[in-house]
């Protein structure tokens, strides 16, 4: 059912927004910054909890339950008006093709999107769309307002200036009283560590129960997080400290 209104509002969530982390953790324990296959990022990710010098790092970083608890409580208050379409995926790239989807297909004549995420999404050294540069296509092709929701980490983490930074928000007070026509998630594994997956798979079904209609990309909603990877993390483990044992 759509609202009745033009300009098509979008719940835009990264799920990365929610790390307790610090800056050095970022800095010196996560893989570099690129947008994988859920695989081969978990590969990457096993390599870097085996490291007995981010190990530690990464199982101190913490999903921030409360800001998850405020956005539930806010889509509560958005469904009582306007039950939205949602879709959960592994890439933020494919909000893109969601939005142009749901745009076309209707009256809409603007776009308001809530941009919840780590990073700003707005560009890159890339012409084809991705996970990092989605936003600006989307403002190219359609008038747009964005109100980006980052982490309080996110300005010294990726080199954002003041003059850019002073415009952006670090908690949900501005999405009071918002309601959403669409609403997408995405897990982003390269840049979420693994043995969060639980806390994100529970608010990837909080968000299908409250929704219209939902799609989600094959195996998003399984942890990467399983006993026989941790087993795999354990044995990888071993054979670095033999190995540096040995040097």
């Amino acid at each position: 059912m759509k609202s009745n209104h033009h300009t098509l509002h979008v719940l835009s969530i990264d799920f990365d927004l929610f790390q307790n982390v610090e800056l050095n953790t970022i800095r010196t324990a996560y893989p570099d910054g690129v947008d994988l296959p859920t695989q081969l990022s978990s590969l990457v990710w096993q390599s870097h909890y085996a490291n007995p010098e981010s190990y530690d790092k990464l199982r101190n970083v913490t999903a921030n339950t409360d800001m998850i608890d405020e956005l539930k409580t806010l889509i509560e208050a958005s469904v009582k008006k306007h039950f939205p379409d949602t879709m959960i995926c592994n890439s933020h790239k494919h909000i893109y093709d969601f939005i142009h989807e749901t745009f076309d297909n209707a009256d809409y004549t603007k776009i308001s999107i809530d941009h919840l995420d780590m990073h700003h999404d707005l560009f890159n050294d890339n012409p084809e769309v991705d996970c990092g540069n989605w936003l600006s296509h989307i403002q190219k092709e359609i008038k747009t307002n964005i109100n980006w929701i980052a982490n309080p980490i996110s300005k010294d983490a990726y080199g954002l200036n003041d003059a850019v930074f002073d415009r952006v928000k670090t908690d949900f007070s501005s999405l009071k009283d918002h309601t959403w026509d669409i609403i997408f998630l995405c897990r982003s594994d390269n840049w979420l560590p693994p043995h969060l997956d639980d806390t994100f798979t529970e608010f990837a079904l909080f968000l299908i129960d409250h929704s219209m209609s939902y799609r989600y990309e094959s195996g998003i909603l399984t942890s990467r997080w399983t006993p026989e990877y941790q087993q795999s993390i354990k044995q990888l483990n071993g054979q670095i400290q033999e190995l540096k044992a040995n040097l």
